[in-house]
C-alpha cells in the first residue's frame, strides 16, 4: 500500500551495492523499513492544525493522541501478544510505539474509548468467555 509515490532518494537508502553490470543488491527487509518509516512520517507531518480542530470538534482523536491512548493502557496492535501478534512484533522488533504510529497512521481519526467505562461493564457482566473444558 506505500508503493505508490516513493521517491528514488529514498529507494536509494537501502542499496546495498551495485554489480559492474549494472544489477542492485538490496536488502528487501530494509527497504520496507524504510519505506513503512517514510510514509508513517509523512502521514504525520501532512496533519494540519485544521484538521486536529475539526477532528477534536466531533470528538474524535487524532493519530497521534490514539497512541498516546492505546499506550497509556498497553495494549498490543493484535490485542495480545500471542501467536496472532508474532509476525507484526518481530516486523517491528518488538518496538511497540513504531507499531502502534504505523497502525494508528491508517486513519486520520479514532474514537475515544473510554477504557474506564469499558473495565467497568466487563466486571459488572462477569468474564466474556467461559471455559468449557475441565
Amino acid at each position: 500500500m506505500y508503493l505508490d509515490d516513493i521517491e528514488n532518494d529514498v529507494i536509494d537508502l537501502a542499496i546495498y551495492t551495485k554489480g559492474s553490470k549494472g544489477q542492485i543488491v538490496a536488502l528487501k527487509g530494509l527497504c520496507e523499513h524504510i519505506i513503512v518509516k517514510k510514509k508513517v512520517n509523512d502521514f504525520y507531518n501532512s496533519i494540519t492544525q485544521e484538521q486536529i480542530d475539526e477532528i477534536h470538534s466531533k470528538g474524535k482523536l487524532t493519530p497521534l493522541e490514539a497512541v498516546q491512548l492505546w499506550e497509556s493502557y498497553d495494549l498490543c496492535v493484535e490485542g495480545n501478544k500471542g501467536i496472532l501478534s508474532k509476525n507484526r512484533c518481530e516486523y517491528f522488533n518488538l518496538n511497540c510505539h513504531d507499531c502502534l504510529m504505523e497502525s494508528a497512521s491508517h486513519e486520520l481519526e479514532h474514537d475515544n474509548i473510554d477504557f474506564k467505562l469499558v473495565k467497568s461493564i466487563t466486571d459488572e457482566q462477569g468474564p466474556v468467555l467461559n471455559k468449557t473444558r475441565k
